[in-house]
């Protein structure tokens, strides 16, 4: 028995429709053959650019893409095929914006001959700011805002070559666990917020400071020679008697031809052992013990 009495269909009322598209929080848009638009929703008026459908009238929407040749491909391959069309676009919009959208289509014949193409454009631009965000916080250490192992794992586990380079340092806090016992957690965690905006402070944006461990603290270099990670590496000891929060030790290691990421960390740290920049050491105790 059917849900509705013949003729009292909600969705076969012509009014209810318009009213339904009308109100959809997706651009809906119809085009001719040629990808002129016909009409569109308040929806894709807005997601556009424009203020208002009749802006539209004499544009095509194959403009509104950055491969308006892929578009007419893809409409041309379903006119001559299933009928449908489902593919993930970049919109140019009006205004001057760009702005990531899933475009659905299909294609439809009129009773008089003609055919037009109606349409659904999806915004997921903001999905993909969510996407670029949440990854953010999955490889940023909270406490500091540096990167944490995962991005280092992310990076080991890039499709390298054998030649390509990277300089890595190792950056230990002298003493910590003391420091830490005399002064408390509140203030060790104080203490490796100013580190790490002191080698932040010294490196270029491009540079990854990446929180390895504790009080532990690693600096990527990628596709750096050995010469310049040293250059980098001079840079923090001379930085550190007027500017670093604390005394620490610093290794540097450039990987050699087909090393594994494991190996280059490994120098880095041997060397980290010997070298240690000692000058900030009694002047810090003297500063956190007023």
């Amino acid at each position: 028995m059917p849900r509705f009495p013949a003729g009292e269909r909600p969705l076969r009322t012509r009014d209810l429709l318009g009213q339904l598209i009308g109100s959809l929080p997706e651009g809906v848009y119809v085009t001719d053959e040629a990808g002129a638009f016909l009409d569109a929703n308040r929806a894709l008026v807005d997601f556009l650019g424009v203020t208002s459908a009749d802006d539209l009238r004499d544009r095509s929407i194959a403009e509104t893409f950055d491969e308006p040749e892929a578009w007419a491909h893809r409409v041309a391959a379903a006119r001559d095929g299933h009928g449908v069309w489902e593919v993930e676009r970049t919109v140019r919009c009006f205004d001057g914006s760009r702005r990531s959208a899933l475009d659905f289509g299909t294609v439809v014949r009129q009773p008089s001959g003609a055919t037009v193409y109606q349409g659904v454009l999806v915004d997921v631009s903001r999905y993909a700011e969510r996407e670029d965000e949440l990854r953010r916080l999955l490889v940023r250490d909270p406490l500091t805002g540096c990167y944490n192992r995962r991005y280092l794992s992310e990076f080991v586990d890039e499709d390298h070559s054998e030649q390509d380079r990277w300089g890595l340092l190792m950056v230990d806090l002298d003493d910590f666990k003391s420091f830490n016992d005399e002064h408390g957690h509140l203030e060790g965690d104080k203490l490796l917020q100013q580190m790490a905006a002191f080698l932040g402070r010294c490196l270029r944006t491009e540079d990854a400071v990446v929180r390895f461990g504790g009080d532990e603290f690693i600096v990527l270099l990628r596709n750096e020679s050995t010469e310049h990670t040293e250059r980098i590496a001079e840079r923090l000891r001379a930085a550190a008697e007027a500017a670093a929060p604390a005394a620490f030790s610093l290794g540097a290691a450039v990987r050699r031809v087909g090393e594994p990421f494991e190996g280059t960390l490994a120098r880095a740290d041997e060397r980290m052992r010997h070298v240690k920049v000692r000058d900030q050491r009694d002047r810090t105790r003297r500063r956190t013990d007023r």
